[in-house]
């Protein structure tokens, strides 16, 4: 969570920033004297009528005390460029853009006020189309109160990387999951993809929460669990994993999740991926 943290807008200048993939982008930067330290990139920084004006990049490394921020304007500009650069449309609408104090002589930017949800959905789109270098942007927008829209769309970017995505992602897609239940199709989907023992554990339990699993989330759960590959499971993990879905499709108190189980449990013996038991 960020705090709040007052400061003052010194000067306004135009000047070159280098993005990490060594793209330069001449920006409208706010120097201040902010406290920005290591991890407060992509913080807000917000007018005394608590207006956004711009976001926090880094402090400057020359001069102490001074603080970087580029101005609103700047930034849609910027992530325009990068939509456009991956072929995908954006609007070219900005809202406006109030000049903070220190900035003499700057005509007043004009604009209109945009969807903000459809801004969220075109910056992750951007994001979705730059591939493995993007993963851990995507993956926090899963836990940021992004639109459904772009979240699926994170989800299936991500999906898109199947096995080779890095395991730290996994918490956050079940994370979005747990947080709405519009999104467990998606993050489904994009679980199945990956596979493996770090998707395989934490389905199971949630699967056997009987107390701490609401009942609808414990379906999904099996539902899923049902299509897993047990190929890419290790030894220790695809017995559990069978027994686990015996003993719902016998024992579990939710008919609804006894069905699930059974139907698990059919897929992967019809499949041909595990022995049936005795």
């Amino acid at each position: 969570m960020w705090r709040y943290t007052p400061g003052r807008v010194g000067t306004v200048v135009d000047r070159p920033l280098a993005s990490n993939g060594g793209h330069l982008f001449t920006c409208r930067v706010l120097e201040t004297d902010l406290p920005v330290g290591l991890w407060d990139g992509g913080s807000a920084v917000a007018n005394a009528h608590g207006e956004l004006v711009g976001v926090n990049v880094a402090a400057d490394p020359h001069r102490r005390g001074v603080g970087l921020a580029v101005e609103l304007k700047s930034v849609r500009e910027t992530v325009t460029v990068a939509a456009r650069a991956v072929g995908l449309p954006f609007p070219t609408t900005a809202p406006p853009s109030p000049a903070p104090p220190g900035a003499a002589n700057q005509d007043p930017v004009p604009g209109v006020v945009v969807d903000g949800d459809q801004v969220l959905y075109q910056a992750v789109s951007t994001l979705a189309h730059l591939g493995p270098t993007a993963i851990e942007l995507l993956a926090k927008t899963l836990d940021e109160p992004f639109p459904r829209e772009a979240q699926e769309r994170a989800c299936r970017a991500l999906g898109k990387l199947g096995p080779a995505i890095p395991r730290s992602v996994v918490p956050f897609l079940f994370l979005a999951a747990d947080r709405n239940a519009d999104l467990r199709p998606s993050v489904a989907d994009t679980l199945v993809r990956i596979g493996g023992d770090d998707v395989s554990k934490p389905l199971r339990e949630r699967s056997v929460g009987y107390t701490t699993t609401p009942p609808q989330a414990r379906a999904w759960a099996i539902q899923t669990l049902g299509k897993l590959d047990p190929k890419v499971l290790s030894d220790q993990e695809r017995p559990i994993l069978k027994q686990t879905l015996l003993d719902l499709k016998y024992r579990d108190p939710i008919p609804a999740c006894r069905v699930e189980a059974e139907t698990a449990y059919a897929r992967l013996i019809a499949n041909g991926l595990i022995a049936p038991g005795k």
